[in-house]
């Protein structure tokens, strides 16, 4: 009979101590932040702001639950730790991280500037959808950032709602793939490449049949310009134009009344067109060769928009 209560004691003692060892480990592990290992666990969250990925555990007498971003460092994916032992909290802890690395996000560079990037935020699994983002350099700077680039953004979480929106307090920023899969659509392309400043529009015939242009388009990316409307304006004599300025008050022994200004003696009037032609969208005005036509009475200009 003792021998069996002596063989008891021996395998409780060891039991205990197994526990404790099993226990004394995870402990260790999650009072740093790091997983447990002896223990069962079910995702049950995702925190869609940043990517973070929530779980539950249950050990033997233990139990608990962390929040994981596996956009960070391996030894600092662990975010958040919380530890039970029957029913008593023993661990709550929360790594600590400066404001501006706190939230990420992934995007592809579309333009390198002085001192920021212009991106496309890209489609992931959590379901953001693809924007156009201004984002500053972190503190280190330009390390070599190029178009097409897989970049990954740490910042504070706030996005100014502009358009393109703007990411001002970040972190740092790292290139993930020096070619990332997402392809950078056209339109995107044109709206931070293109301008206008690089097409050229010269009159080459201007008569009361026939209006001939020649348009030179030096950007990289054809300029929008599939739907071209033009204004014909003539040059006339203002019809309220006296020449004379009108006095302003009474002259006194101290003062002079003054006059006012004589106002414009041309201006431009539009004149109508035979054809009647839709402009398309985002049209924009722009004034060619108005400086080489002679001031006077008559002349006439073509005003632009497409």
């Amino acid at each position: 009979m003792k021998k069996c209560l002596k063989v008891l004691l021996i395998i409780l003692i060891v039991v205990i101590a197994l526990w404790l060892i099993i226990f004394g480990i995870d402990y260790y592990r999650c009072s740093y932040l790091m997983e447990p290992i002896f223990v069962s666990k079910i995702q049950y969250g995702i925190a869609y702001t940043d990517g973070s990925e929530s779980y539950s555990f249950n050990g033997l007498g233990y139990r608990g639950g962390y929040s994981m971003n596996p956009n960070l460092k391996q030894e600092e994916q662990v975010t958040h730790m919380e530890m039970f032992i029957f029913g008593a909290k023993v661990v709550d802890l929360k790594r600590e991280t400066t404001d501006n690395m706190a939230n990420t996000k992934r995007a592809v560079v579309v333009k390198v500037n002085e001192k920021s990037l212009d991106v496309m935020g890209i489609e992931n699994e959590y379901g953001i959808e693809n924007d156009l983002i201004s984002v500053s350099f972190g503190q280190e700077g330009n390390i070599g950032f190029k178009q097409g680039q897989e970049v990954l953004i740490y910042f504070d979480g706030i996005i100014a709602e502009s358009f393109p929106a703007q990411i001002n307090n970040v972190g740092k920023i790292e290139i993930v793939k020096e070619k990332s899969n997402n392809e950078i659509p056209e339109d995107v392309l044109r709206f931070y490449y293109n301008s206008e400043d690089n097409v050229t529009v010269s009159i080459d015939e201007f008569t009361k049949e026939n209006l001939l242009l020649t348009i030179e388009d030096t950007n990289e990316n054809a300029y929008n310009y599939e739907d071209i409307e033009y204004d014909i304006y003539k040059k006339v004599k203002n019809p309220d134009y006296t020449g004379v300025g009108q006095k302003i008050g009474e002259d006194t022994e101290n003062s002079t009344s003054g006059y006012t200004g004589t106002g414009v003696e041309y201006e431009w009037i539009k004149l109508e067109k035979n054809l009647d032609e839709n402009a398309g969208d985002n049209m924009i005005d722009s004034v060619y060769d108005t400086f080489s036509i002679e001031e006077k009475e008559g002349s006439t200009i073509v005003k632009l928009r497409y």
